[in-house]
């Protein structure tokens, strides 16, 4: 691609992700660890204490443009379809993950492996 073709997908990719980040880690002190647990099930996400319609909508909707834009950049970097969708897929459920490891440090946020779950599903569906 010469620079007249560029797309904008990775600009917008990368200002979606920091609005993700901005939404699941706010507020962005008082940070502190979890009393209790030991480094490594840290890396064991909880199982939800609850779960609400909008939480599920939420994680799915939210990132679903994630997995679009995600997706439009590796096409337009060449890759073929499937790899680019392989791609996403696992760039977005990795991006999830981290921030549900993330949000045991901020206090009032709840993470869990469900989260994690609907936000991959969303960056499937955005993908598709």
């Amino acid at each position: 691609m010469t620079p007249a073709q560029r797309s904008s997908a990775a600009p917008l990719a990368l200002v979606y992700t920091a609005l993700l980040l901005y939404a699941s880690l706010y507020p962005f002190s008082g940070w502190r660890g979890p009393p209790g647990l030991a480094p490594a099930t840290l890396l064991w996400l909880p199982w939800p204490p609850w779960r609400d319609p909008f939480d599920v909508w939420s994680n799915v909707l939210g990132y679903m443009p994630l997995g679009a834009l995600l997706y439009l950049v590796q096409v337009r970097a060449g890759r073929p379809a499937w790899r680019a969708a392989l791609l996403a897929l696992v760039a977005g459920s990795a991006l999830s993950y981290a921030t549900e490891v993330v949000q045991q440090f901020v206090p009032g946020r709840v993470p869990s492996r469900v989260d994690w779950a609907l936000n991959s599903g969303g960056v499937s569906a955005g993908v598709a």
